[in-house]
């Protein structure tokens, strides 16, 4: 009778093992990259939406919506960090604060890892706020720009217009 053993060596596994250890370093930087372009058409894909989300609750509610940035869905903060996350809410006291007697509609969680998302406004402040009346951000004109900080190509500039349209254009510098 023959037997034969169906394991193997260990000359085998580490030759096995290395080729693994190669191709692992090897595809690390691709994976690495491919995360990053899938996390700025992500947020591209999602600011549009919650921008067009905004603008049509406050044509439905016929009240103030505000736009701010928010590491925990309940404040806004007070720096240009939009990367971590976005709070809507009905600012229906109009004091550009969100307050416990206020609507939160949405919180949209981003935690970038890749990049940065930073608002530049006509007035130079730190949320946007789409008019009850008209669903069009009155005075809160100006664009967001998504910093990639490992490729360029993948950086953006998302412009909002007078009439609350959104359009999508590449930088070349951050």
């Amino acid at each position: 009778m023959f037997f034969y053993k169906s394991g193997l060596t260990l000359l085998e596994l580490v030759i096995s093992v290395f080729i693994l250890a190669i191709l692992a370093l090897l595809l690390a930087p691709t994976f690495h990259e491919i995360q990053a372009k899938q996390e700025s058409k992500l947020t591209n894909i999602s600011l549009r939406n919650y921008i067009q989300h905004s603008k049509h609750s406050a044509i439905l509610s016929k009240q103030d919506i505000m736009l701010c940035p928010s590491t925990d869905g309940e404040t806004c903060s007070h720096t240009n960090d939009w990367g971590k996350g976005i709070l809507m809410f009905k600012d229906s006291n109009k004091n550009r604060v969100f307050d416990t007697a206020e609507q939160k509609i949405d919180f949209i969680v981003l935690n970038l890892k890749y990049a940065e998302l930073k608002w530049s406004g006509s007035r130079g402040s730190n949320f946007i706020i789409f008019k009850g009346d008209t669903g069009l951000p009155r005075g809160h004109i100006g664009h967001f720009t998504y910093c990639n900080m490992t490729n360029i190509e993948h950086s953006y500039k998302t412009t909002l217009s007078m009439m609350g349209h959104v359009r999508h254009l590449p930088i070349k510098s951050c």
